[in-house]
């Protein structure tokens, strides 16, 4: 080695052995090995780097015979009392939970990153049996052993992830301009008959698709929605979006409408404060018609119905009508923070510091706090209720029960999938209703727990504890129904809210996978139930904004109630970990109620999700910390 650098620190204060200050290690006084990187080290990132660092590597007993020295008397008895004050408080630190901070840092070589750390669990400094003060140039003591154990981590490593603001939601689109207020005022259309809405933007967006409101009449196939400009508040031109959707499940009774949305084949840029027009229209024709609703009091101020009897090529303005209708941006929120480590020896694993600060919130809330990592990392665990492959009607007569997609009217661009039961005869308690199938062929593995938001409404308002909720699944020749025996149903807390439902553990695949044969494709199943008896003739719905299979196999933290102006840190950095409650001036004032625990940073990359019972529009600063705690030698 080119030369051998020694010195103990806490961050504050710092005696370097090497150098002669206030204290030097003697020739041949020191019991340490050299700094060594085992090549053929292999990390299991889902392992506790706890128990991996201690079983497979050890602490270090470590022992320095030292020269103490000052410049007076006093002096040397200040230098005496740092070196004692730094290994008395790494024991305190350790023994209190408060984490170690001191350490010992030696380097071989001249180069900053030949550094080795360990973390100080115990040190002493032993007075030599002649320990009276030599008083020669300067006054020193000969001989002082100071004995250490440690355990070693990578202190280069440290890393502040930067701020990421994350979303109550991952819902893909975002209603920018639309006329929503209900009405029963109809104008069937089919064949060469095309209807047309105008309206004016409030602001430049790039519109991905739209959505209106109907109800058919006879075989209905595709449904067409486009936007043209507009000269004179009529269509013209070619079309400048289009797009297509299957509208063979729309319901045949206008009591039962729904909204029906389709994504356009491309995306067009719209201009603020410029007048557009949504044109729709199907291929059927003579008794196949669809019907969607309008209002016949010109309710929306920018804008009006226009409609063709030749396909499109002659338009008349209609300016006491106005149809229903929305159209939709492209949205990124993200209820999830990604973290990119640096995958080389020392780095990982590591323990974490997680600041979340909510915005937004509303109330006391629960919060679900959980990773994945690796190859796992990307995998899409969100499912929009709108976007159900089936739906089956399991009991009541039949067109009693009703399946659409609706928009959130308070929620800007939120839409969900409505179930909507209205029996002639009632139906008794304990009765599976429907289910909604999502099938989902790239499939996530893991365990997870199924979250919904889900809400219920009831005619009559005190029967919303009527209906519950509960999953099932399907993969293969293997299905699973959920049971009001085994308590896998569960209510709404109050009547016509939203909130998240949590309906259990999934393991994923439900059934083992093959690498070379052809799997089949899971089908999670979301059930609607009678959980007592639903009086005839009156309407009961099921409501349902998304899924989130929430990943728990790689550690997860749920909270039982988060109060709006609460900040969370999960920190696992300290020992033991412990998750706070922190003030604003990021002082711990105390702890929430929750199960689970802080956990590590893996060696993989790693994305952290975050999920609030509360509004959409709530958002989170997180901030997260990380220190690598194990270096390989």
């Amino acid at each position: 080695m080119a030369s051998f650098r020694i010195k103990l620190s806490d961050g504050t204060t710092t005696v370097n052995l090497y150098d002669g200050t206030d204290a030097k290690v003697m020739q041949k006084g020191l019991s340490m090995p050299a700094p060594q990187v085992n090549a053929s080290y292999i990390t299991n990132p889902f392992f506790d780097g706890g128990r991996l660092a201690s079983a497979s590597y050890g602490n270090r007993a470590i022992t320095l015979n030292t020269k103490i020295w000052g410049s007076t008397l006093a002096d040397l008895k200040t230098n005496i009392r740092t070196i004692q004050r730094l290994l008395n408080d790494a024991e305190k630190r350790t023994l209190s939970g408060y984490g170690a901070q001191v350490y010992l840092e030696y380097q071989w070589g001249d180069t900053a990153d030949q550094s080795t750390f360990f973390d100080v669990l115990r040190g002493d400094l032993e007075m030599p049996p002649d320990y009276l003060s030599r008083p020669l140039d300067n006054y020193y003591i000969l001989n002082a052993p100071i004995t250490l154990v440690c355990k070693p981590f990578g202190r280069y490593t440290n890393q502040d992830i930067v701020q990421d603001a994350l979303e109550n939601s991952q819902s893909p689109y975002d209603i920018k301009e639309s006329f929503l207020v209900d009405d029963d005022t109809t104008h069937p259309f089919g064949g060469n008959d095309w209807e047309g809405q105008t309206f004016t933007t409030t602001s430049a967006f790039t519109a991905v698709g739209a959505a209106i409101k109907c109800y058919r009449t006879g075989t209905i196939t595709d449904l067409t929605l486009a936007l043209f400009a507009t000269a004179g508040s009529l269509p013209t031109g070619v079309a400048i979006a289009t797009g297509t959707v299957d509208v063979s499940a729309i319901p045949t009774s206008g009591s039962y409408i729904g909204w029906w949305r389709v994504i356009f084949g491309s995306s067009v840029a719209l201009s603020d404060a410029t007048e557009y027009v949504l044109v729709f229209h199907i291929p059927e024709s003579g008794a196949n018609r669809l019907t969607p609703r309008s209002d016949a009091t010109a309710g929306y101020a920018t804008g009006q119905r226009c409609f063709s009897a030749d396909a499109g090529v002659n338009w008349t303005a209609d300016a006491t009508d106005d149809t229903l209708f929305a159209i939709f941006a492209a949205e990124s929120p993200t209820n999830y923070q990604d973290i990119t480590t640096t995958e080389s020896y020392g780095d990982q694993p590591a323990k974490m510091y997680h600041k979340l600060v909510q915005a937004g919130a509303t109330g006391s809330k629960k919060v679900w706090i959980a990773k994945r990592s690796g190859t796992r990392q990307t995998d899409d665990l969100w499912i929009e209720g709108e976007a159900a492959d089936s739906y089956t009607d399991i009991a009541g007569a039949a067109g009693d029960n009703y399946n659409t997609p609706q928009p959130d009217v308070a929620v800007s661009g939120e839409m969900y999938n409505e179930t909507w039961v209205k029996d002639a005869g009632g139906v008794a308690a304990n009765v599976e209703i429907s289910r909604l199938n999502f099938d989902i062929a790239t499939l996530p593995k893991g365990q997870f727990r199924v979250l919904v938001k889900v809400r219920c409404y009831c005619q009559d308002a005190n029967d919303y504890d009527h209906l519950s909720w509960g999953f099932g699944w399907s993969y293969g020749d293997k299905t699973y129904t959920p049971s009001e025996t085994l308590s896998e149903y569960y209510q709404c807390a109050v009547h016509n809210t939203w909130e998240i439902l949590d309906l259990g553990l999934l393991n994923l695949p439900p059934i083992a996978e093959s690498d070379i044969a052809t799997n089949n494709t899971f089908q999670l199943r979301i059930y609607n139930y009678a959980t007592d008896s639903l009086t005839s003739n009156e309407n009961y719905k099921w409501d349902i904004d998304w899924i989130f299979l929430l990943p728990v196999d790689e550690g997860v933290v749920i909270i039982d109630s988060i109060a709006a102006a609460d900040v969370l840190a999960l920190d696992n950095l300290t020992d033991p970990p412990n998750i706070f409650i922190l003030s604003a001036a990021n002082k711990i004032e105390d702890f929430p109620t929750y199960v689970g625990a802080p956990f590590n940073l893996g060696r993989e990359n790693t994305r952290i999700y975050v999920i609030r019972d509360d509004v959409k529009a709530v958002t989170f600063a997180s901030d997260i910390k990380y220190q690598p705690q194990f270096l390989i030698i």
